[in-house]
């Protein structure tokens, strides 16, 4: 998501950089901080279906186009989060409540202050 918002506004070369560092920094971080106590062997595998499951939720936000923007990715967001929770039967509370999660995490990720940051490290 970050790196889809911030695509038009800064270059090639910042998005690059925040798209190594956001790679290097968000899966080991999000696997430490629940499996910390695992084995290293059963981390790594993580990783890596995290890093996968990353570029395969890039390419499908990717698709999404600026019309249906608004409501599509929170709505594939929450589809992604099904699938992981191997729901089969998906009730109006259950969608209700992984949409209101979704949307309270997308705002509180503060997109407009990370790409002005951003902006601010190549001048």
């Amino acid at each position: 998501m970050t790196l889809r918002k911030a695509r038009n506004r800064v270059s090639d070369a910042q998005l690059k950089k925040l798209h190594d560092f956001l790679f290097a920094l968000i899966p080991v971080t999000a696997i430490d901080s629940y499996f910390a106590h695992w084995p290293p062997h059963l981390k790594e595998k993580m990783n890596r279906e995290f890093v996968d499951r990353l570029n395969d939720a890039e390419r499908e936000y990717t698709e999404c186009d600026a019309d249906g923007e608004a409501v599509r990715v929170p709505m594939l967001l929450g589809k992604n989060v099904f699938d992981l929770l191997d729901l089969r039967e998906i009730h109006d509370s259950t969608v209700k409540s992984v949409l209101g999660v979704v949307m309270s995490e997308l705002e509180g990720m503060r997109m407009n202050e990370l790409i002005h940051a951003m902006k601010q490290i190549d001048r």
